[in-house]
């Protein structure tokens, strides 16, 4: 059609004056989601000015609505750009920051994700120890939550890390118990 040959930035401008001409649909959540939806365009476009003025959007909408889930999405959102534009110490800020908010929610599954998040930055960046205090503490709370996909998640990342350090044997062990369970959730 016409309108999937249209550039992303008319379909954005198109779609902001859709919300704003109907009263009805400008809620501040519905915003927000809207928000969330072109800033991934904008991550598949590869547009990182564009991405980056949505999370400014989409920050001051989770904060306007006190929403801590979306705040600590946000965050995560822009671990992942700042990441791709190398500013590891921006990514670490807004990890350790995800990681906060995610505790104040009282959402162990949010916390559980925020900390897995933080654990692979901190391996990324080759800082071991902080990485497998994340993903231990993650695999707590995976286990508290029954969450078998979050626990396989972890216990692999476990196993890289390991592997990683020259520890041969809890690589293994570890990476087993993950092939265990991603077999019981069907991922394997």
């Amino acid at each position: 059609s016409l309108y999937n040959e249209k550039p992303l930035a008319i379909k954005r401008e198109e779609a902001l004056a859709m919300l704003e001409s109907h009263p009805d649909l400008a809620d501040p959540a519905l915003s927000f989601d809207l928000h969330a939806g072109i800033e991934r365009c904008y991550v598949t476009s590869g547009d990182r000015q564009q991405q980056q003025r949505e999370l400014v959007l989409m920050d001051a909408l989770a904060k306007e609505l006190g929403d801590l889930p979306r705040q600590v999405d946000v965050l995560r959102r822009k671990v992942d750009l700042s990441s791709l534009l190398g500013q590891k110490e921006d990514a670490l800020r807004s990890a350790e920051a995800a990681v906060q908010l995610a505790r104040q929610s009282g959402q162990q599954a949010l916390e559980a994700q925020a900390l897995t998040s933080l654990g692979d930055l901190y391996y990324q960046q080759s800082r071991y120890d902080n990485a497998q205090a994340c993903h231990e503490q993650a695999l707590k709370l995976y286990e508290a939550l029954n969450d078998l996909a979050g626990q396989a998640e972890n216990w692999r990342l476990l196993g890289h890390l390991h592997m990683r350090a020259g520890r041969t044997e809890p690589a293994i062990q570890y990476s087993q118990r993950a092939l265990k369970l991603f077999r019981q959730v069907g991922d394997l």
